[in-house]
């Protein structure tokens, strides 16, 4: 059909017209909450942070359950340090109906921290001496701790702890029981509080809680245990990962620790007498396979430990090689295989302490761990 220039010019401007009231129409049909939703967008992309923290509250006034809007928020508040409020608004997204961002809120919140959580910490150490066939010994330590965390944007808990360390192959010298192991085996519970700092590579703790011997030894079955103490432990990216390359790990901490005999008045336990233990170790390693979730490795390790009391067994130096592997699964586990040497550094303040002879030593060690959060 052929249009004459009359009627394509009358058309035209129909056309015109109907794309400049297109706008004004929409404009009318939007909602309060969706127009509070596009402004608070353009704000942000603009930069304006407080117009656009404004925004989206102006959005939620109108439509509380607005998922974006909460998203947004989220963002806002999470850029400003507030993980607490942040956490709220990412609660209230991942229940929204557009799955996609619901997703999105969910893997943000398992990043944030919780109010509460628990970990579960277990060790075995063990070791096979060649200078002294008699000494050999495996000794597990488990621990359960339940925390309670007040304020989400400060890192401080306070937590309720259960812990035993118990050696399979007992041994105690003296009259008073002094351990000749690794571990002092007793079993614990009790409360405490622990602020983690620098995003948890370091930490401050204080806990007391009755302590039970579990040995038939010169010791009291029960005493009372308190610590107040500081560690740091660090190490680098590929430490953690499934690429080769090397691997620096440090771990240090200091723990000051009084265990008394509740029943017998001036009577505190042999070795844990208001004493200072400082213990620093490093580890270098370098991944020349991985098979599936396993990293092999070589390690180097260093370590000393340190005291004010003079308790042989807490002043030591001593170093080793051997092979690590380490599971990188949900379940993480950490097996360490060597051949280390050692020398008791000959500090003792109690006579009834009888200092290994030789002092020096070497073994063959076994050390395994696996830590979780809940």
């Amino acid at each position: 059909m052929r249009i004459s220039h009359h009627h394509g010019a009358w058309l035209a401007g129909l056309l015109l017209s109907v794309a400049l009231l297109v706008p004004s129409v929409a404009e009318c049909v939007m909602s309060p909450a969706t127009a509070a939703l596009n402004d608070a967008f353009a704000k942000q992309k603009s930069g304006d942070t407080p117009g656009a923290k404004a925004a989206f509250e102006l959005a939620l006034s109108h439509e509380p359950n607005l998922q974006q809007a909460h998203m947004g928020l989220a963002y806002v508040h999470l850029r400003a340090g507030d993980k607490g409020v942040a956490r709220q608004h990412f609660e209230a997204a991942a229940g929204g109906s557009n799955q996609t961002m619901a997703d999105q809120a969910r893997a943000e919140l398992a990043l944030l921290p919780r109010h509460t959580w628990a970990d579960l910490y277990l060790e075995g150490f063990g070791w096979h001496r060649l200078l002294d066939p008699t000494s050999t010994n495996l000794v597990p330590i488990l621990r359960l701790r339940a925390f309670y965390r007040p304020f989400v944007a400060y890192d401080l808990q306070v937590y309720g702890f259960a812990q035993a360390t118990r050696d399979t192959h007992s041994r105690s010298n003296g009259p008073n029981g002094f351990p000749l192991v690794y571990a002092d085996n007793t079993a614990m519970v009790g409360v405490g509080a622990l602020l983690r700092l620098l995003n948890g590579k370091a930490g401050v703790f204080a806990r007391v809680g009755p302590a039970r011997n579990l040995l038939a030894s010169g010791r009291p079955t029960w005493s009372l245990d308190a610590r107040i103490g500081a560690y740091t432990g660090v190490n680098s990216v590929l430490c953690t990962t499934r690429s080769l390359g090397l691997c620096l790990e440090g771990y240090g901490e200091v723990v000051w620790v009084n265990r008394y005999d509740a029943f017998n008045d001036d009577n505190w336990t042999n070795g844990f007498d208001n004493s200072v233990v400082g213990m620093a170790r490093g580890r270098v390693g370098y991944a020349y396979l991985v098979t599936g979730p396993v990293r092999w490795s070589p390690y180097l390790e260093v370590r000393g430990i340190g005291d004010v009391n003079g308790d042989y067994w807490n002043n030591v130096v001593d170093a080793g090689v051997g092979h690590r592997w380490r599971l990188l699964t949900k379940v993480p586990f950490s097996l360490l295989v060597g051949l280390h040497g050692g020398r008791y550094l000959g500090r003792t303040k109690n006579a009834a302490q009888k200092l290994p002879d030789p002092a020096s030593y070497l073994e063959l060690r076994l050390h395994f761990a696996t830590y979780l959060q809940f």
